[in-house]
């Protein structure tokens, strides 16, 4: 945490807007693709799934964290707009002792925690990746949209689960979740946002195959022993994006 000394020098700092074409946007991206390439080699209990959809989500924003700015050494003070790290998304330095820390208070609130797992064994889980500060930055929103796929995950397993087991009111709450995650921002930019939003029509419809699509898309923990792969369900969907 900043001690009142290093919390009012960064409060007295002028925060500025950076244009996608600043430097700082391509360390960024480069920071975002070695980070998902390690996540792929050190996959959370719940799927490590921030890269499946990497190359459709584009722009994201990031939820107002009005108080975090003044807490922690990991913020920098500068909002980046545009192109990878999205509208009105404070810029993270990774190399920050309290990283970690920063990351484990992001949890967003309209995230429902699924079943079998709890808030905090998410965070804990989350917040691990950074354990070790590393040279480079991020944004605000490329953590907040780790949670939104560990959640994400959870409830297409649950659903997936609950569909096996024809127990209609696990389905149907599960259902409710998936339907409610298409206004999170960080996982429906650009052509991801269609996607999900035809994954949410098959588990309101009770297309299984649709669901174990995303489950495979999002690498979800579930989708770990499947044999059979679900890649053509999306275009039966007509979808050509």
């Amino acid at each position: 945490m900043i001690d009142d000394d290093r919390l009012d020098a960064r409060l007295a700092r002028t925060r500025r807007e950076i244009a996608a074409s600043d430097d700082l946007v391509t360390d960024i991206a480069a920071a975002s693709a070695r980070r998902r390439s390690a996540t792929r080699r050190r996959r959370l209990t719940w799927g490590g799934g921030i890269t499946a959809l990497a190359l459709l989500l584009g722009g994201v924003t990031a939820p107002a964290a009005a108080d975090a700015i003044r807490h922690f050494l990991a913020q920098t003070g500068q909002v980046c707009g545009g192109g990878e790290c999205g509208p009105s998304s404070e810029v993270i330095d990774l190399s920050a002792p309290d990283v970690s820390e920063y990351a484990a208070s992001l949890y967003p609130d309209y995230v429902p925690v699924p079943p079998g797992t709890t808030r905090d064994e998410i965070i804990r889980e989350v917040s691990s990746q950074y354990d070790e500060p590393v040279q480079g930055v991020t944004t605000e929103s490329d953590f907040v949209g780790v949670y939104e796929i560990a959640g994400y995950c959870g409830w297409v397993g649950e659903w997936i689960t609950a569909d096996e087991k024809h127990d209609a009111k696990r389905r149907a709450a599960a259902t409710k979740v998936i339907v409610d995650s298409l206004q999170w921002p960080n996982i429906n930019g650009g052509d991801a946002g269609e996607i999900n939003a035809l994954v949410a029509k098959a588990a309101q419809s009770g297309d299984d195959e649709g669901l174990r699509f995303a489950a495979q898309t999002y690498a979800c923990p579930i989708s770990r022993d499947w044999t059979e792969l679900y890649g053509d369900w999306l275009p039966k969907q007509g979808y050509g994006g």
